[in-house]
Order: structure tokens, then sequence, then C-alpha cells
């Protein structure tokens, strides 16, 4: 400010230092002298009545409108400084002296009047100085009657030709009014005319918006009238249109939908996908009729098409109109007499409506009556023939249909099973193998009939003479023999067919039956790959879990171990692959196959702490304590320097109650890193809570020395304060602020060391003197607020949550504190204020919805408003756990339910969020849980140990709850909420 006087900018930002330090008054005289330099300055002035009182707000307001008078901002500015409605449309009325012109202004004055008649002279007033403001007449015909509101939005379109907006209200207008005008059509000629046509997506986005508030018949004109603007003939325009209506449909638009395929339709009408994407539209967000009327007109458009024709008379039927469903397909016969599928569906419907004979003659017209010959010589139509006959007559139906289709498998072995004899069964067999000999469906057939082993074997051998090719017929023989003929049997196969990897699995596993320990894998991997033909790695991970499931886990392992890098380069990224591939296995319940893929991964990166971590956790989940540390133990000698892994093997130790083992460990870990603080604490942890506090205090001791971090002393501030040694812990915090005066969580310890020994003065200063030297941490900032809010300075709470959001602008934590603040003081309009403030500076923050909806809404306003910020907010866990009680207040439990469970999803670690799962009272969410699904939560709880949530951690580090397991916490919070 001194080197350059006249930047605004610098004015502002030494203010806001100033301010930022605590020094308000100083802020205000250096934003003062700002004012004087930079007079017609908006930003400056603007900031100079931010910092002041109201009263004098009101002055320099005054002050800085003689200045800039043809300000906007200053204007709105001064009206909002004044609480009485008339004081405030004053203000507002002289701007307009002013500033005539301004759309701003007028909208601010037409909001101001609650009586409709001003507001539309107001409006009226204001389109007649603004012709061109396209807001300020739709708001004019809005307030007028239907009537005036035609004339209004007429002079309107005068004035403001290019505006589609105008239209659209006209059009919306003619529908409310129940005529049957087509503005829109009008409407397109005029805005071409005027080279003011929007792209088709915003049509398309207003036809939305029209059906969202109700205007459906604008929608559909909207759509008909633009869909094809700016798409030529030779665009590929079905699928453009097919896109435009699938968007539509996502975002739930489905009148948009429909008039799109209408439109479409009528330029592609003998489209069959169109038809049937229209149909499914009905089917599924329409009614029977509605879809039946789509399907009426598809068969006249598409009368070749027995999928419509077939979805048209299946849609009659299930609605109980049989006789509409014949009618359908005696429609469907003319147009189409020899399509097969349309006559079984007609058999098919009189069967199945008890109607036999008709279904009978159905058949014999099928054969007889269709022109192309094909029916005699379709085997479905015979075999339907022979479904709806009494065994007899299908006897003498089936050899019929034989002679005509002597190589039909399927005729044959329904004949066979015609039969109730096991020799006539045996002898349709042989019959049909004599005129298919090479079919393997019939010897497979054959061998089932077969109950003498021997007979079956016979069959069989003389079957892979005839079919050398078949791999299944060369597997089921070799399951017949005795083991050794088996090999030989797979070793002829093996010849046979070289290229069949079923072949080598079987042989494999053959030798793990056996106890023999040859590798078969490793020389079929050679074989099939000199044959060409060996299967793609997928394959392999798919054949080595069908091996896990039938208990052949040795073959899973070698099908692993020789496959899993076939096809792989070194420079693909092949551990990403293998652990992808691995976690499909176990999302499959294929554990042991999981096992073998890291097992080999890690013979590849053996360093891989991520693979080792993995391994483990696949241990933990699905295998035994015992696995779980044979696999760490090898991952701590691979990975030396990993504290992850050494901690993960202590801590399975520890909980095995093996707490000599447990302190071993460490003390490997402490000679591989021993200037790593999480070993270091975990072994204070580990001392601690065995009831050794000399140990671990020694232990903290030697960790400030070796491996002094802020987290080491932070740590040790927090083992005296929860053993109540207070004079210690502060001595320690006294120390390490030394040492680390940019750790917040030092400052915040000392604070709240000092409210723990009610000397709130001393907790001030420590606070203030934090927030000083790290600004940017909220945490100490709301520590801060809430002893002034808890000492009952309520307006130094304020004062310094409003330093906190110049010092961490946009957090939303600070925000819903500053909001709270004045909600808890009884303050309800100005907490109302500051959440409109906050929602525009942070409009994505689910902690800001929640509260406005819990805490700043009517009850009857909380739903309509959580629809709102499910619009605006991205996925959000807190505002999902809002929308959730919400819910569950309406006793809609299992929507209440989905939503508790999404929030779970997407952050499973707000320990808050379960908490609301397992409380209570009646006014709670989770009221009518029953005893079993709270306990289920409970358990889901405790396996997901959650550290965050506002109300979790303020209980949980408490120094009383400092020993205290998950569960116990989870009922404190509970109980804490539910108060």
């Amino acid at each position: 400010t001194k080197t350059n006087p006249n930047s605004p900018g610098g004015w502002i930002a030494g203010a806001r230092l100033e301010e930022l330090a605590g020094k308000t008054v100083a802020a205000r005289n250096v934003i003062a002298r700002g004012c004087e330099k930079c007079p017609k300055n908006v930003d400056v002035w603007l900031e100079n009545i931010r910092l002041n009182d109201v009263r004098n707000a009101k002055i320099i307001a005054a002050e800085a409108i003689k200045k800039n008078d043809k300000s906007v901002l200053l204007w709105v500015e001064a009206m909002r400084l004044e609480n009485e409605p008339r004081a405030k449309k004053r203000v507002i009325r002289l701007a307009l002296d002013h500033i005539p012109d301004s759309e701003a202004l007028w909208k601010e004055a037409v909001n101001l009047e609650e009586d409709q008649t001003d507001a539309r002279l107001l409006l009226a007033k204001a389109t007649e100085i603004i012709p061109l403001s396209v807001d300020l007449w739709l708001a004019l015909a809005r307030l007028e009657t239907p009537e005036n509101a035609q004339k209004v939005l007429n002079k309107a379109r005068r004035a403001v030709p290019t505006s589609f907006e105008i239209w659209i209200a006209a059009a919306r207008l003619q529908e409310q009014l129940g005529a049957s005008v087509n503005v829109m059509k009008r409407a397109v000629n005029v805005l071409v005319k005027e080279s003011a046509m929007p792209k088709r997506e915003e049509w398309i986005a207003e036809a939305e918006k029209c059906e969202e508030e109700g205007a459906v018949a604008t929608c559909g004109d909207i759509i008909k009238e633009t869909l094809g603007w700016g798409l030529d003939e030779d665009d590929d325009r079905k699928d453009t249109w097919m896109d435009d209506a699938r968007g539509s449909i996502n975002r739930g638009m489905y009148e948009t939908a429909r008039a799109i395929y209408s439109y479409a339709l009528r330029v592609f009408v003998n489209s069959r996908t169109l038809w049937m994407a229209a149909a499914d539209l009905e089917r599924n967000h329409g009614t029977r009729a509605s879809l039946c009327q789509v399907l009426d007109k598809a068969v006249d458009a598409c009368p070749k098409s027995e999928v419509l024709w077939m979805m048209l008379a299946k849609e009659k039927w299930q609605a109980g109109e049989v006789d509409n469903a014949r009618r359908v397909l005696a429609r469907a016969f003319n147009q189409n007499p020899d399509n097969e599928d349309i006559w079984l569906a007609a058999v098919k419907l009189e069967a199945e409506n008890d109607q036999p004979e008709r279904a009978r003659k159905l058949l014999d017209d099928a054969r007889d009556k269709a022109p192309t010959d094909r029916c005699p010589k379709n085997v479905d139509v015979w075999l339907e023939n022979i479904r709806l006959n009494d065994v007899r007559n299908a006897k003498i139906i089936a050899a019929e249909a034989i002679k005509k289709n002597d190589k039909s498998v399927l005729l044959w072995v329904e004949a066979m099973r015609l039969e109730n004899e096991p020799r006539a069964k045996k002898r349709v067999i042989r019959l049909a193998l004599d005129h298919i000999p090479d079919s393997e469906a019939l010897w497979k057939e054959a061998v089932n009939l077969e109950d003498d082993q021997t007979d079956a074997r016979l069959l069989l051998a003389k079957a892979t003479e005839i079919i050398p090719l078949s791999v299944d017929l060369w597997l089921a023989l070799a399951r017949l023999e005795t083991p050794e003929n088996a090999q030989k049997v797979l070793n002829k196969a093996r010849k046979a067919v070289p290229t069949s990897f079923e072949i080598w699995i079987a042989a494999a596993r053959l030798q793990e039956q056996l106890g023999a320990s040859v590798n078969v894998m490793k020389r079929a991997v050679n074989v099939l790959v000199k044959e060409s033909a060996m299967p793609k790695r997928e394959e392999w991970i798919a054949e080595a879990e069908k091996c896990e499931e039938e208990g052949a886990v040795a073959t899973c392992g070698d099908i692993i171990k020789e496959t899993l890098g076939w096809g792989l380069d070194e420079d693909d990224d092949r551990k990403d692959t293998w652990m992808d591939d691995a976690r499909g296995s176990i999302n499959r319940g294929m554990y042991e196959t999981a096992r073998a893929i890291y097992s080999y991964a890690l013979r590849v990166f053996v360093n891989s702490r991520t693979l080792w971590m993995a391994a483990a956790d696949l241990e933990r989940n699905h295998g035994n304590k015992e696995s779980l540390c044979q696999v760490l133990e090898k991952a701590v000698d691979a990975c030396p320097k990993s504290e992850v892994l050494w901690m993960m093997l202590a801590k399975e130790k520890w909980q095995a109650g093996e707490v000599d083992n447990a302190r071993r460990v460490l003390a490997r870990a402490f000679n591989q890193n021993p200037d790593n603080e999480d070993i270091w604490l975990a072994a204070v942890k580990l001392e601690a809570e065995n009831d050794q506090p000399e140990r671990a205090r020694k232990l903290l001791e030697d960790a400030r020395d070796k491996a002094p971090t802020d987290r080491v002393w932070m740590k040790s501030v927090v083992f005296e304060r929860v053993l109540g040694n207070t004079d210690a812990a502060l001595d320690l915090v006294q120390q390490a602020l030394q040492y680390f005066p940019a750790a917040a969580k030092l400052w915040m310890l000392k604070g709240q060391i000092y409210e723990d020994l009610d000397k709130l003065g001393q907790a001030r200063e420590a606070y203030s003197t934090g927030v000083k030297a790290v600004p940017a941490s909220v945490p100490l900032w709301l520590l801060y607020a809430r002893l002034e809010e808890r000492a009952g300075l309520v307006v130094k709470a304020r004062s310094v949550l409003d330093r906190a959001r110049l010092a961490v602008p946009r957090s939303p934590a600070l925000w819903c504190e500053s909001v709270r603040v004045e909600r808890r003081a009884g303050n309800v309009n100005q907490a109302k204020s500051l959440m409109a403030k906050a929602l525009q500076e942070v409009p994505k923050s689910g902690l800001l919805w929640s509260e406005q909806i819990w805490h700043l809404e009517a009850r009857t306003q909380r739903k309509p408003r959580s629809l709102e910020a499910i619009k605006k907010v991205d996925n959000d866990p807190i505002l999902f756990v809002a929308v959730a009680r919400l819910f569950w207040g309406e006793r809609k439990l299992e929507k209440a339910q989905n939503w508790f469970e999404k929030a779970l999803v997407l952050d499973s670690n707000n320990g808050d969020t379960w908490a609301l799962g397992t409380t209570s009272s009646s006014s709670s969410m989770a009221q009518n849980f029953t005893q079993e699904k709270r306990g289920e939560v409970i358990t889901k709880c405790v396996l997901v140990e959650p550290r965050q949530g506002e109300y979790w951690q303020a209980i949980a580090k408490r120094p009383a709850n400092a020993r205290k397991g998950t569960e116990e916490i989870l009922n404190l919070v509970a109980n804490s909420l539910e108060r």
C-alpha cells in the first residue's frame, strides 16, 4: 500500500491480514484509507462495509454511493443493511432513479413486493425501460391472468424476437388454456429467420424441463418441430435420435424419449430397431395399453418382423386376452405363412390354454400349408407335435418324423425317451447310431443307458475309434478305466487330439490322484505351444478354479504355476494384471487359485509390498492364523523396510496372545528400521495395552531420541494425559512445541489439557497462538471457537469463526460451525442467512445441506430440500445419511436402508454413520431395526474399525475412552446422538 497506494487489492489484502490477526480496528483503519485512495473502486467500499457494524456500515454505504452512484452492487448492499421492508424498498427506488436500466435492481424491487398487483406494476414499468430483458417479460407473464399473459408474451416476442424462452412460455400458456395451437412450429420459422435457432441438444434440454414441470404437450411439440434441425439425410440420424432417447430415459425424462421415438418413427417408419426401442420404453416406463398401441403400429409398419408379432401376441396373452392374442397370430400367419416361430407360438398359446385339439390342428396346418415346404423338414414343429400327443400317438408321430428327418439327433433322442423299457431304449439308440454313427450326443446317450460298467467301457472304446477327435468321449473312457489303463487311454487321447488342454489337465489330475509328483502341466504347455493351441491366460485360470472346485488342489496350483505368465511381456503391467486375476478368483470364492496366483506373482516381484499385503489379506479373510503368520514372516524377510508388514505380523502375534513373540517381532523391526516412528509407536501401544506403562514410557523416551517426529511427541503427550499425569503431559507438549511449532495437533492438545484443568485463559491463549502458527488447521479453529462459546462469549466465537473462514476459505466445517453457533444462540434468521452464503461458497457440501435440512427447514420442507441437495451434490455420504433419516421418519424402511448402505459404501470409515445405524430411540434413524440387524451393523463396524466422524472422534479421543474398543465407542457415540 505504501509503494502502490492506488492498488485496491493491496488495501483489501492488508485489511484482511489485520483481521486475521484479530485486530479488527486496525483492519477498519486500513480499509478506510483504501477508500480515500481508491474512491471509485467498489470492492474496497464493499470490504469496508463488511468490516463494520450495521450502523457504521450504513454511513459508509451512503458515502460509497455518493462516489459510485451507478454501482448496482453498492445499492444492493445498502438495501440489505436495512431491516424494515419499507426502508429496503426506499433504497431500491432511489437506486432505480440512478440506474433505471439495471435488470438486477428491478428484480430486487419485485422480490420486495408482497402484493402481487404492486409486483405486476413494477414489472410492467421494468419491461418498458428494459424491453430486451427476457427474464422480466417472463416474470410479468407469470403474474398476469392467462388472457393478459398472452398479450404480454406477444409484446415480448416483438421486443425480443430472438428469444426461444419466450416462445416456449407462449406454447406452455396455450397448453395451460387447453388450446391445440402448435406455437412451436411458428417459433422455429421465426427463430430461423432471425438466425437465432438453438442447437438440437438445447431444444431437448428445454423439452425435458417442460416435462419436469408438467408441460407434456409443449415438450412433445418442441421435439416434433426441432429434433431434425441441423441433421442432413446423409447424417446417421437414426442412431443419433436413438442416443438422444436413451439419454432422456437415463435422466428419467420418459415423455421426451417418447416424443423422440415418435418423431424418429415418422422418418424411419419401417425400422424394426426403433419400434423395439419404443416398445421397450413402454414396457419399462409405460402401461400395458400404451405398449400394445406401439406394438399394433409396429406390426403394421413391419409386417415381416416375427419378433414384433410375437411381442404383441404375448402382451395380449399375458393380459388374459386370449382371443385377441389368437387374432394377432392369425394376422401374423397371413403375413408370414412359412415362419415356424409364429406357428410354434400359436401352438404354445393353445397348449397352455388347455386346447390340445386346436394345437394339433395348428401343427397339421404348419406341416401341410407352408408353401415353401419348410415345416415338414422342421424338427421343432415335429417335436412340438410329439409333446402335444399321448405316448401311443407320439411314437407314431416320431416314426413319421424320423422318416422325413433321419439325420436328426433330437428326433432320435425323443423317440428313445418315449420308450419305457431299457431294452427298447437301447434298440432305438442303436438304430440311431446306424444312421448317424458320428454323433457324439448319441454315443453319450448309449453309454448312459448302460448299467454295466464293462459294457459302457466297450461302447466308449468303439466311440473313440469312430470319433477319435471327441475329447469328451476320451475323458469319459478314462474315467471308467483303472488308473493304469486310464494313463494309457489318456496317452492315446493326446496323440489323437494333441491340441486338447482338457486331456492334459485330466492327465495331471490322474497323477495327483496317484500321489505322483510329476508336473504334467509343464510338458502340457510345451506341447500346446508347439501345436499353436495354447489357450488364453483367463481360460487357464477358469480351468484352475474348476480343478479347485472339484478337489484337485495340486493340479490347480500347477496350472497357475505353468500358465499365469503366458502372453505377458515384461513391458506389460504384470503385477496389476495378476492382482486383478487374484481378486477375481477371490470374488468367485476360489481361494486356492488366488493363493497360487499370489505365490507365482511373488516369485516374480519378490520385493513388492503391495503383493505381500494382498496375499496377507487373503489369508486373514479366508485362511487361518497360522497361514497368515507364515505369509507375513516371508513378507518381512522380503521387505524388511516395510513398517506396515512388521506391524501386521506383530499385531497378529499380539492378538493371538503371544505377547513375547510380538515383542520379538518388533525388536527385529527396530533393527531394520531404527528411526521409524510407526514401529516405535506400535511397540508403545503393545506395552500400554498390556498394562506395562513403565515399558511404554521408556520406549517413548527412546523414540523421542531416535525418531523425534511431531507424531512421536504427540503420542507421548497423549500417553501421559491418558494416565492422568497432567503436569508431565504439559511439560512434554511445551517441549514439543519448541521443536514443532507448526504441528496443529500439539497446539490442540495443549489447549485441551488446560481445558481439562478448567484453566480457560491458558486454553484460550494456546488456541489463539496455535491458529497464528497454523492458520490452515480447521480443527484448531473449531476448538478455539467452541471454547469461547462454552464460556458464554458468543460474540467472540463468532469473531473467531469469521477469521477462520478468511484463513481457510471454502471450508464446509467452518461454515457449518458458524451456522451452529447462531442456531444454538437462538439467532435462527442469522443462521439461515449464513447458511445461504455458505451454500453459495460451497454448494456441493453434504455437511452443509444436511445441517440445512435437519435444523433450518420446517418438517414439511425437508424432503423437497433433500431432493434439491441430491441434484446439486455429487455422491456425499453425510447427505445420504440425512436422506436415510428422512425415509426412516416416514417408515419407508427399505429406502432408508438403501441410502444408509450407500453412505457406508462411499465412506465406511465414518463412525458417525455406523452409530446412526445402531441408535434405538423413537426419534432415531434406526428405530425399527431388528436386534438381528442391529447386531449385524455392530459386527461390520467392529471389522472396519472406523476412525473418522465429527462425534466419533470427539468421543474416541477423550482420555477416559482411550482403552475402549470399537463396539464400546460405537455405543457411546450412538447414545450421544440419541440425546
